[in-house]
């Protein structure tokens, strides 16, 4: 699994010049699209999916920096959980960084051991500054120690 660093590292040589792609599971439209504006006006462009299946197809196809994942999403309280368990243990994904969206756990610590280690968690209500911080962060140049080359100070 790749941290910040081996993303940041990644998107450096990849010459990345289009917007960062965030994933968005979230079944609630009024929240989503709150996460769209926010996303907007930190120039990210949002893939959004209110289900699992939708959420998992997207992350394959699209490739995201980032997925904001809520834990219920309609009936189902484990949903996110399975979203994240899968994402995490495909090879083509497991790069994706995750953040826990979710008034139903405040700390990884009340997440399945088998997701705990993976992700962030970011409790309702999502404030901007804490996702702006966030992505500030995951998009800043690679430092030339994270790039492993000897770059003259």
């Amino acid at each position: 699994m790749g941290g910040p660093a081996e993303v940041r590292r990644e998107m450096s040589e990849r010459q990345m010049t289009d917007k960062p792609k965030v994933l968005v599971v979230e079944d609630d439209p009024n929240t989503m699209e709150l996460l769209r504006l926010r996303l907007e006006l930190l120039n990210c462009e949002m893939l959004p999916a209110a289900d699992a299946e939708t959420a998992l197809r997207v992350a394959a196809e699209e490739q995201p920096l980032l997925a904001l994942v809520d834990i219920r999403l309609g009936d189902d309280e484990t949903a996110g959980i399975r979203v994240l368990s899968q994402l995490k243990a495909q090879p083509e994904t497991a790069h994706i960084l995750i953040i826990v969206h979710s008034i139903l756990v405040s700390r990884a610590q009340e997440l399945p051991e088998e997701v705990r280690g993976h992700c962030a968690v970011l409790p309702k209500p999502l404030r901007h500054l804490q996702l702006a911080e966030i992505l500030a962060t995951l998009l800043a140049p690679p430092t030339a120690a994270e790039m492993g080359a000897d770059a003259p100070a």
